[in-house]
């Protein structure tokens, strides 16, 4: 027997939640391509909570992002390879929230 949601709003709570996943993956892939477009790195698992961003040390792209209101906290610095150089890198966080119910 296939169990029958007893919440009468249960599609539109489903149509709901799923819209507003698709809007925080929209932001998620826009905050990507943008940092990516500034020559910094996402470097965090998609869909999580939060990302951690790796930034040259004379990026501007963090500032960009503070102007556009996200909240970033510093983690501290590392490196990066890339094309065989060791590059050092600043590496941030960014929460992004949660769709509200």
């Amino acid at each position: 027997m296939i169990p029958v949601p007893k919440n009468p709003n249960f599609e539109a709570e489903l149509k709901q939640q799923t819209a507003a996943i698709a809007k925080r993956r929209a932001l998620l892939d826009a905050i990507n391509r943008f940092v990516r477009g500034h020559g910094a790195w996402v470097t965090s698992p998609p869909n999580g909570s939060s990302l951690r961003i790796e930034v040259p040390p004379d990026s501007e792209v963090i500032d960009l992002l503070v102007e556009r209101g996200l909240d970033l906290q510093p983690l501290g610095t590392g490196s990066r390879i890339e094309g065989g150089v060791i590059r050092p890198v600043c590496i941030y966080n960014l929460r992004i929230p949660l769709p509200r119910k």
